[in-house]
């Protein structure tokens, strides 16, 4: 009778161990989830960084005549476009945890307006339609106002 009750005992114990490690590796803090968010991510929020900074020093050449129009479409085709793709690729590719998934989609619908834009902007250059160039930059503002709900969204998760 007493191996019985030691025998429960320590079955109870095993349970109530087993299961206080899975509560700790579930029960991250906000701020852990978001750090970890944040690692998954900075990589690829940097490089659009600089492809945002890229698509503006082309925008300055192609406006003071240094680049031909021509020379834009072809960096704009070869360069901008395909590292917009990867990034949006890379960005679909992280799974946050549940308490972020919504401004998860905000990053990635940001970067898929971003790519968007530069598809109106080759269109100009195989269609000649200078109507594209009025909606690549509604495109860009929509994209900058989802970076600012992305932003706020993060910021506002630790309050």
């Amino acid at each position: 009778m007493i191996r019985n009750k030691v025998f429960h005992y320590l079955l109870f114990m095993i349970i109530v161990v087993a299961g206080s490690m899975l509560l700790v590796g579930c029960g991250q803090s906000k701020k852990e989830v978001l750090s970890q968010y944040k690692q998954s991510v900075q990589p690829i929020l940097s490089e659009l960084e600089q492809e945002g900074k890229k698509w503006d020093t082309l925008r300055s050449r192609s406006s003071n005549g240094q680049i031909s129009d021509l020379e834009f479409a072809v960096i704009v085709k070869n360069e901008l476009l395909p590292n917009m793709l990867k990034l949006q690729e890379r960005m679909e590719s992280i799974e946050p945890n549940k308490e972020l998934r919504a401004t998860h989609e905000l990053g990635i619908k940001m970067i898929s307006k971003n790519g968007q834009a530069m598809n109106e902007v080759m269109a100009i250059f195989y269609t000649g339609d200078m109507s594209k160039i009025t909606s690549a930059n509604h495109l860009l503002t929509e994209s900058r106002e989802l970076e600012r709900k992305y932003v706020n969204q993060l910021e506002d998760f630790l309050k």
